[in-house]
């Protein structure tokens, strides 16, 4: 699809692991969404697990503010903290684990 775009993409550099010499969170999800508009999927989930999880939270969210329906409701409370305990074990385990 976008074959070839990844060399072309200057990613930013993470401030959190310079300053504090761990990964951040959220620590791969550059990589992860040039490789999944560059069409690999599997590579994707590879490098950023939680990024399916959080594309389904921002489908979601941008549907709710476009149809102007209550976006804060219980399913998507859940799938807020559900995000937010994915972020954390991907950060143990690129930390700890990885």
């Amino acid at each position: 699809m976008f074959s070839g775009l990844i060399p072309l993409i200057q990613l930013l550099p993470c401030t959190y692991k310079k300053f504090f010499g761990i990964s951040c969170p959220t620590c791969g999800s550059q990589r992860a969404v040039v490789l999944l508009f560059d069409g690999q999927w599997w590579e994707a989930f590879k490098q950023f697990p939680p990024l399916p999880l959080l594309a389904v939270t921002l489908v979601w969210l941008l549907v709710a503010l476009v149809a102007r329906h209550k976006v804060m409701t219980k399913p998507f409370a859940i799938l807020l903290w559900t995000d937010l305990a994915m972020l954390i074990f991907n950060c143990v385990y690129q930390n700890i684990i990885n």
